[in-house]
């Protein structure tokens, strides 16, 4: 998982294409401001085959075996 606040979009496209040609088989990038997560899933020598938003309201579950999935509303909670 990657925190990103300052330089999302070298974050979603430059370090996208590394991570997936280094086979890395799930990267979230986390969009603080737009409070929600970016998810790259089935890495191939020209980038990820598989990419959703999830948004704040959702749960989400990594693909190895995770005992509790990740509230985002959590995540993002106001301090």
């Amino acid at each position: 998982m990657e925190g990103s606040e300052s330089c999302l979009q070298s974050d979603l496209t430059e370090k996208t294409q590394l991570y997936a040609e280094s086979g890395v088989i799930e990267l979230w990038i986390v969009d603080v401001q737009g409070q929600c997560i970016h998810v790259f899933r089935k890495p191939s020598c020209t980038g990820y085959l598989e990419t959703f938003i999830s948004i704040r309201s959702d749960e989400l579950k990594p693909l190895e075996p995770c005992e509790n999935p990740i509230c985002l509303q959590e995540l993002f909670a106001a301090e």
